[in-house]
């Protein structure tokens, strides 16, 4: 289940922010709620799955366009209800949401309970493998960076060493220079 809230607010940025204002703060909160830095904890999760929704929707100037023409209908027939109607009634609406975030919550919960139940039921063999495939592809990536930056400074050094080992074999002994020069 999916809550849509304004996504103005789940990024806490003013509607007259600019793109950059928004690109900033969106990495700020995606370096602050990661689930990668916060493992197990599904509220920050959840709030994740907000931040990015809310940045999909925001984030590029044609959708943010087309969102902010949305709300500026959708407040204007607001207006128009609310100045017809006597007496608004915005707790219903809060008690809603209130029921639908618990609801959410309660099934994250849920599943975090039943993906913890599965490990432990797992072989040491499988729970082992399973810990190997969390691992991020940026630690391989650095990993083969090392390895071809080692593999090219062997080459730089196997071609030095050939190189000199030419000019050494075509250096005529008659000349009274040094082999080593260049």
């Amino acid at each position: 289940m999916r809550i849509e809230k304004n996504p103005y607010e789940v990024l806490d940025v003013r509607p007259d922010a600019s793109q950059k204002q928004i690109r900033t703060r969106y990495r700020r909160l995606v370096q602050k709620y990661h689930p990668d830095l916060h493992p197990g904890d599904t509220a920050a999760a959840l709030l994740m799955v907000q931040i990015n929704s809310a940045y999909d929707i925001i984030g590029k100037p044609e959708t943010r366009r087309q969102y902010d023409e949305k709300l500026s209908a959708s407040v204007s027939t607001a207006e128009a209800k609310e100045a017809q109607a006597e007496a608004p009634e915005p707790a219903a609406e809060q008690t809603n949401y209130e029921e639908a975030a618990a609801a959410e919550t309660a099934a994250a919960e849920a599943w975090a309970a039943r993906e913890a139940q599965a490990r432990q039921e797992q072989s040491f063999v499988s729970a082992t493998w399973a810990e190997v495939t969390d691992l991020q592809p940026q630690e391989y990536a650095n990993g083969w960076v090392r390895a071809g930056h080692l593999a090219w400074l062997m080459v730089r050094v196997i071609l030095a060493i050939f190189v000199a080992l030419l000019r050494f074999l075509t250096k005529s002994g008659d000349e009274g220079d040094d082999f080593l020069k260049f």
